[in-house]
């Protein structure tokens, strides 16, 4: 009955989902066998019951409050905030496009970064830029438009990077004119934090290792504290985020004369 099939179409979806973290509207036609219209309607029914979240153009799956607890799914990240972090993207790339070495932490508003430095070099190439990254996202966009080198280490579909022994021993031997890191959550008196100990390890070694840091953040990571404490705010010197930071956060940073460039 209709009943039993629509439970079955849902344990599918959500059995793929296990896998991919996300899915489109086609994909899920194409699994399913049903018309765009039953399977909205499926995906409705999935939110509705706290199942799967819908995002443009498909079903992902559902995670827990990423900025405050230890679990991240970046298909959902990705979707939060994208005016912010396309903004402040932008002002980073401007920042960094004439260096001649950088890291690029991964995460949803480096992915950002990148894809507004490659719209900068697309323009004003600088054939000495060598971009590092242990992003699989950074590495799919920068392709074909500079040198690129990714760390290597163990993938983690959640953050669709790697990490670990290899990349950070990597990057421990290299030294960068500046490297651009992201948090998961700051705090003005504790600093920044992250949701695992493999990633706060691997920004930890990144910043040892360069000359200028830059922490790129929209403004609702202010506030909130993950897991992991890895860096204080004075260790950045420049902090590029958006105009929804509050004051009291705001005048601090300015009073421990960090460079903040509001966009």
């Amino acid at each position: 009955n209709k009943v039993k099939k629509s439970e079955k179409h849902i344990d599918l979806l959500q059995k793929r989902l296990n896998l991919v973290n996300k899915i489109s509207i086609s994909d899920a036609m194409a699994l399913l066998n049903l018309t765009e219209s039953s399977v909205r309607r499926i995906f409705a029914r999935m939110e509705k019951e706290g199942l799967a979240m819908r995002v443009h153009g498909g079903l992902v799956k559902m995670a827990s409050t990423p900025k405050t607890t230890d679990d991240y799914n970046y298909t959902i990240v990705e979707t939060e905030n994208i005016s912010q972090k396309t903004k402040i993207a932008m002002a980073v790339a401007n920042l960094i496009a004439d260096k001649s070495s950088v890291y690029l932490d991964s995460g949803s508003t480096l992915y950002r970064v990148s894809l507004a430095l490659a719209s900068v070099m697309q323009h004003n190439p600088n054939p000495d830029l060598k971009v590092f990254t242990n992003s699989l996202k950074n590495l799919e966009v920068l392709q074909g438009l500079c040198a690129i080198r990714i760390s290597g280490g163990d993938y983690r579909i959640a953050r669709q990077d790697l990490c670990g022994f290899i990349a950070e021993n990597s990057i421990s031997m290299l030294n960068f004119d500046t490297c651009v890191i992201g948090s998961d959550g700051i705090d003005l008196e504790s600093g920044l934090s992250t949701t695992d100990f493999e990633t706060a390890s691997l920004c930890m070694c990144a910043l040892k290792h360069s000359k200028t840091k830059i922490l790129a953040v929209d403004s609702s990571k202010f506030n909130k504290t993950a897991l992991v404490t890895y860096a204080n705010l004075a260790d950045f010197s420049i902090i590029v985020t958006d105009s929804g930071i509050d004051e009291k956060s705001l005048n601090l940073l300015k009073q421990h004369n960090i460079e903040v460039i509001l966009v």
